[in-house]
């Protein structure tokens, strides 16, 4: 059994050892200039985006907000960078990374709601060896706390990606007009209809303000970006079951511009009537494609006014 035990060990720390190899020569590929890939909805270390507006949250802004929409309206670049079921911490993390080689956005689009507020319920781990999220959530060790997750991140980011794809970024593949951020520039809306029984006693609470909400805030206003608070909806059942959820909303808004002395422009949907449909919903917090354009198209208008307002200032 000891022998056994011990075989085991060694095997697992020489795959660790061999993979730890992979992702430290793929960092050094994609931390040199002018080098752009795609990474697993995530391409944080890329250069020369330059995006007008970035857009920043979790899945419910990702599969939200449709930048091709946004940038169409404004006529300004727009792009997503957001960590699936993640809070402000990786986030703000990711943005720093993006900043290294690329210019500060003029806006920065935040997601300001319970979902974002709250620390995501797992980390994310390597379960799975395929394209698709950052990295699968799952209870993975020191992964589970936020020190152990910072080191996966740093030295580890392609850690769920199949050889294929490791590949295919090592020899630049992923590069040009054909590349997912061309395609996608992190947004993956949901065509799914609603999932689940539309009655629910589900309820929101926004809780304490994650601080490094604060740190994105100061960083952009440091950089004379204009910071725009986006409260998306959630279903009609959830809102009415939730009835303190739209005081603490005002609280810390109120809360943010007395900090900051500033009062920043806020789209609160949280209660817009889009959220009276079931089509527009795959579950009460996400909106499917059909509820996607339809929000998109809201916070666009509304973008637009803010904008042009900004302009009549100067």
């Amino acid at each position: 059994m000891k022998s056994f035990i011990l075989k085991t060990t060694l095997y697992l720390i020489l795959i660790y050892f061999v993979f730890f190899c992979f992702e430290l020569l793929i960092q050094n590929k994609i931390s040199k200039p002018n080098v752009r890939c795609y990474v697993q909805f995530d391409w944080f270390d890329n250069a020369n985006h330059n995006s007008q507006i970035l857009a920043l949250g979790n899945s419910r802004t990702w599969v939200h907000l449709n930048p091709f929409i946004i940038a169409d309206s404004s006529m300004k670049s727009c792009e997503i960078i957001a960590c699936d079921g993640q809070d402000p911490t990786l986030v703000f993390y990711k943005l720093k990374n993006y900043l290294k080689t690329n210019r500060f956005p003029e806006i920065m689009i935040i997601q300001f709601d319970a979902n974002f507020h709250g620390r995501g319920r797992e980390m994310y781990g390597s379960k799975n060896w395929s394209p698709g999220y950052f990295l699968n959530r799952i209870e993975f060790g020191n992964a589970k706390t936020y020190d152990g997750y910072k080191f996966y991140y740093q030295f580890m980011p392609l850690f769920g990606i199949d050889t294929k794809t490791r590949l295919k970024i090592l020899s630049n593949q992923t590069i040009g007009e054909d590349s997912m951020f061309e395609k996608r520039r992190g947004y993956f809306p949901n065509d799914l209809s609603f999932q689940g029984t539309w009655k629910t006693h589900n309820t929101i609470n926004l809780g304490s303000r994650n601080p490094h909400l604060d740190s994105i805030i100061t960083l952009g206003l440091r950089n004379k970006t204009k910071i725009v608070l986006l409260t998306p909806p959630y279903t009609n059942i959830v809102t009415s079951n939730s009835h303190h959820y739209c005081n603490q909303l005002n609280s810390q808004y109120n809360e943010l511009c007395n900090i900051y002395n500033l009062k920043f422009n806020w789209i609160n949907l949280y209660n817009h009537p889009i959220n009276q449909d079931i089509s527009n919903f795959y579950n009460h917090s996400h909106l499917n494609k059909k509820g996607s354009d339809t929000f998109s198209k809201i916070v666009a208008t509304k973008l637009k006014v803010i904008i042009n307002n900004q302009k009549s200032n100067f």
